[in-house]
């Protein structure tokens, strides 16, 4: 499955505004005293993910690619399911399982 990332510019220039397939998921941003470039995700993160913000990129190509494999992280693209596969347990698996319990 191949992805497809968007950026739009805000009106300041300064940020990038980060879709993934038509999600919005944050923006990148410079600092304009550094030069570098810094994710603002707008997801939530873990505890422990936290300063992934504090991060500093060299490019703005570099920043988005991090945000998305970020978020991929920590939400993995759901698969589709199988038109095969059927929720739950079978009737036969069930009345198996009854009859060999007692």
């Amino acid at each position: 499955m191949k992805e497809k990332v968007h950026l739009s510019f805000k009106e300041d220039k300064l940020e990038f505004e980060i879709q993934l397939d038509g999600s919005y998921i944050g923006y990148i941003k410079i600092d304009v005293w550094t030069h570098k470039w810094f994710i603002k995700p707008s997801f939530k993160l873990p505890y422990n993910f936290v300063d992934v913000t504090k991060k500093r990129y060299e490019s703005s190509y570099e920043a988005g690619k991090e945000m998305t494999k970020l978020y991929n992280f920590l939400y993995p693209p759901v698969e589709e399911v199988q038109k095969t596969q059927e929720p739950g347990i079978s009737l036969d698996d069930m009345l198996t399982f009854l009859k060999e319990r007692k």
